[in-house]
């Protein structure tokens, strides 16, 4: 595995005015005060680059509510 890549990599599935597709989700587990690393940064601009999702976990409730949040931002822009 190359060096950066996030430790949770998952697909979100979303159906759009009857079209399926799958938003990526990569998804960084972060505890304490540890930090992202300058690989985890770069891939994190790749992700975004391209349109998925990268979420630092810190716990379980956040993270949920970052991806709900993230999800719902990108539906009404795309049903706009």
């Amino acid at each position: 595995m190359k060096k950066g890549f996030e430790d949770v990599d998952a697909i979100y599935p979303l159906v759009l005015n009857g079209v399926k597709i799958g938003i990526k989700l990569a998804i960084e587990v972060k505890i304490g005060k540890d930090r992202l690393s300058d690989d985890q940064k770069e891939r994190m601009l790749e992700v975004e680059k391209c349109g998925g999702f990268y979420i630092v976990a810190k716990d379980i409730e956040q993270t949920i509510a970052d991806v709900e949040l993230k999800i719902k931002k990108l539906v009404s822009e795309l049903t706009k």
